[in-house]
């Protein structure tokens, strides 16, 4: 993760958590952690010297905002070269989608790293595992690591209710949240297919709570996902055969 920040983040004077800013690192940090050639993360030979390209949706969108609370500590400063795009209507009535520009760079462009998601990935590309923690394992984005939170760069949802403190919840809105997380409320996310069902250890989380949290993580394709796609001649790591993802 550390990496992912050198390389899509830029020097910062804090970060967000919740509504507070502080200042102190790892908040904020200077430019010198800043990763800007394959060589800072290990590559040798024509690598080497070679300027990362990022590839990025538009800083407005909520993929990239997710994206910035995970890695850049919700600051928002990204490397001032990240290519970014996003959704535009074409003459013929089509949209070219955010991920397409993403992906036709990423195509054409030897020495890039991006991000979209998971299920739009293609030929020539390849997902990059990811560390979550130092000394952690690298972990790639499948059913499992994502629906279990193994996997850092997910996307949550959540049902926010408004209730008066020490109230009964509105029975109605009560039934709905109990439906939501009960199996055949599970079931029909499942079904829909945007979004992976909770596992058990999510799932349990009581509607009895003053703060009911319901978190409907991004699934895997033909669902949704958000990892860093890179070209599948490099790789993201300190050592080219030591990893293969970003810390």
């Amino acid at each position: 993760m550390k990496q992912l920040d050198g390389i899509f983040g830029a020097a910062r004077d804090g970060g967000w958590v919740m509504t507070s800013w502080p200042p102190e690192y790892p908040f904020a940090r200077g430019p010198e952690e800043n990763i800007r050639t394959w060589g800072q993360v290990g590559l040798t030979g024509e690598w080497a010297k070679q300027r990362i390209h990022p590839y990025a949706p538009c800083i407005r969108y909520d993929t990239a905002t997710k994206f910035s609370d995970s890695v850049l500590y919700s600051s928002d400063k990204w490397n001032e070269e990240t290519h970014m795009y996003g959704n535009f209507p074409n003459p013929d009535g089509t949209v070219d989608a955010w991920f397409m520009g993403i992906r036709r760079g990423l195509l054409g462009d030897r020495y890039d790293i991006g991000v979209m998601g998971h299920q739009n990935a293609v030929p020539g590309l390849k997902t990059v595992a990811i560390q979550n923690r130092p000394g952690g394992p690298y972990v790639q984005p499948t059913w499992e690591t994502v629906q279990g939170r193994e996997y850092p760069l997910i996307r949550a949802n959540y049902f926010c209710i408004n209730r008066v403190p020490g109230k009964p919840i509105e029975p109605k809105i009560k039934e709905f949240l109990r439906y939501t997380l009960s199996r055949e409320g599970q079931e029909e996310v499942a079904r829909d297919g945007k979004y992976t069902p909770l596992n058990a250890a999510a799932g349990g989380c009581g509607i009895e709570e003053p703060r009911v949290s319901v978190a409907l993580v991004p699934a895997l394709p033909p669902r949704r996902n958000l990892a860093p796609l890179a070209r599948a001649t490099g790789a993201l790591s300190p050592s080219a055969s030591e990893t293969q993802g970003g810390s």
